[in-house]
């Protein structure tokens, strides 16, 4: 029953009912889409790469391997425009900065999962052609495994490296809204970080890994290593998000 106020005697107004929360299926569906279509135009290029490669020298080693160092990138930008686009418009239309916020780290989950499950599907196809081929099978680089059919490694390392960078992406884009040109200081500790998990999909980029030896030794380079890397990481990056994202104002476009 609703209860009279003492002072004007009128019902007070019930309080709204619960919501459960949903998964942001408009956003997230179109994301993914343009996602798996960007895929489809990236498996192209790199079975161009191939057969050019292959008609006129041996293929002598993962094509694909080598062509995912450029993924992590696509991630990080649509993870930044998540923050610096989508996010404001939800506060703008009602949610509050915490809802918006965890709207919008389910639709980078998602497609974090996403990405990484293309990656390894593209390993598979690779193995596939490269047996078809009689093509040696080398996998260049200092990953996580070994070989094109260790599904797990190749899955779980890549969506370790795609989160990082999207969890970094987002926290430059929301550095960007806010502070505007200033945002770009949010790349030294992004730049930080990143140096501390050391994953660049492969990490033989001497300056992103000089942290984590020094730090976690050739513990980082196993699956627990990087994976206990990748946690703090995350963490870290999401305190940083968070702390510019709670109050952050919005901006009155002209």
């Amino acid at each position: 029953m609703s209860a009279l106020t003492a002072s004007t005697g009128r019902e007070t107004p019930a309080p709204p009912p619960h919501r459960p929360r949903r998964f942001p299926w408009i956003i997230a569906s179109g994301q993914i889409a343009l996602t798996l279509l960007y895929a489809v135009g990236f498996a192209v290029a790199v079975a161009a790469v191939v057969i050019s490669i292959a008609w006129r020298a041996d293929v002598t080693g993962s094509i694909w391997e080598a062509s995912a160092n450029v993924v992590p990138w696509y991630p990080a930008f649509m993870a930044g425009y998540t923050f610096y686009q989508v996010v404001p418009m939800l506060i703008a239309n009602g949610k509050t900065r915490r809802d918006a916020s965890l709207d919008a780290a389910q639709v980078i989950g998602a497609q974090t999962v996403v990405i990484a499950l293309l990656l390894t599907l593209g390993y598979l196809i690779e193995w596939a052609v490269y047996r078809w081929q009689d093509w040696p099978m080398g996998i260049g680089g200092d990953h996580l495994f070994t070989r094109h059919t260790e599904v797990g490694a190749i899955f779980w390392e890549s969506l370790l490296t795609i989160a990082v960078w999207s969890a970094l992406g987002a926290f430059i884009g929301a550095a960007f809204y806010r502070y505007d040109v200033w945002g770009w200081l949010s790349l030294i500790p992004a730049l930080a970080i990143l140096s501390f998990v050391g994953l660049f999909i492969t990490t033989r980029a001497p300056f992103l890994v000089i942290v984590i030896e020094l730090v976690l030794g050739n513990w980082g380079r196993t699956l627990p290593g990087a994976t206990f890397a990748v946690a703090v990481a995350l963490v870290v990056s999401g305190a940083m998000l968070w702390r510019i994202v709670r109050d952050m104002p919005l901006r009155r476009w002209r």
